[in-house]
């Protein structure tokens, strides 16, 4: 039994010492490598920092909450005005679901690998109005692999309840897969 721990501890002290010197072996390539780019550093910028500074916001150096100023209201004398409007504009709210443009959205990219704004509106046109638009302009700018190209414009039309068209000129706005 002492041999064998004998062997055994001879054995494992030889095998230590082995990865040792490679160990080492691998830190003298290292640092060779390194005194051969020191001498010799490659062309260009190696690495470039956007800000060397932390911008640091600490919860006292917040202003205090501060109500809003109270209106001054004049004392003037309120007359009767004549309606000209239809009121009942005012509280008719229009709701666009934005789960389901994204439905559509993932239903166009499953069929194509990408596809502009403008081409997704000829297949799907907008039900809402400019404030579907505005949705889809939205959705754009939350996805990552959405490109909006300020270069290139692009005409969408739509109609609305009263039958009168309505265009706009936006920047092209690509979705892709």
């Amino acid at each position: 039994m002492a041999q064998l721990s004998s062997q055994l501890r001879r054995f494992m002290d030889d095998k230590t010492w082995l990865e040792n010197r490679r160990i080492m072996e691998i830190l003298h390539q290292i640092k060779t490598r390194a005194r051969q780019c020191m001498d010799n550093p490659p062309p260009g910028d190696l690495m470039t920092m956007d800000e060397t500074a932390l911008s640091l916001m600490l919860p006292m150096e917040r202003p205090m909450y501060q109500p809003p100023l109270q209106a001054a209201i004049a004392e003037i004398s309120l007359e009767m005005g004549e309606e000209d409007a239809d009121a009942e504009l005012l509280f008719a709210q229009i709701v666009v679901d934005k789960g389901r443009l994204k439905q559509v959205l993932a239903k166009a990219l499953q069929q194509q690998s990408q596809i502009s704004l403008g081409e997704l509106l000829r297949q799907e046109p907008l039900q809402h109005g400019l404030a579907e638009l505005i949705i889809w302009l939205q959705l754009a700018g939350e996805q990552t692999r959405c490109v909006i190209d300020e270069s290139r414009q692009e005409h969408v039309c739509w109609s609305v309840a009263d039958g009168l068209g309505r265009q706009v000129q936006l920047p092209y706005v690509l979705f892709v897969r």
